[in-house]
């Protein structure tokens, strides 16, 4: 009988941090895009870019959007795929660079 046990595997505090923030940012970029007018005139901020951010919303969006949810998709996933059997570790993606064959992991079983 095979059992299958997922887990989280850690992923660095500073990758972590910064796809947290990358997730985040898409949130700020939407309020700033709709009150933006508003902020720059209580604060009297000079906002960078934003004339151009006003004036091609769909672009600026797509384009923030894109790289923030590939930036933090990337930073947050670890790409561990580890397989264990009776506690020995078998096969490590991490270690190896690649995904193992069904094949290749039923060979290392039957051998051990």
């Amino acid at each position: 009988m095979v059992t299958v046990v997922a887990g989280e595997y850690p992923i660095p505090t500073p990758f972590r941090l910064l796809g947290e923030f990358l997730s985040s940012f898409k949130l700020i970029f939407i309020v700033f895009m709709l009150f933006g007018d508003w902020i720059k005139a209580k604060t009297g901020l000079e906002l960078p870019r934003y004339d151009w951010i006003k004036n091609n919303k769909v672009q600026a969006g797509l384009m923030v959007f894109a790289v923030c949810s590939l930036g933090s998709g990337y930073l947050l996933s670890s790409g561990a795929f580890e397989v264990s059997y009776n506690g020995e570790l078998i096969f490590s993606k991490l270690k190896m660079g690649r995904m193992p064959h069904p094949s290749e992991i039923g060979a290392i079983i039957r051998a051990i």
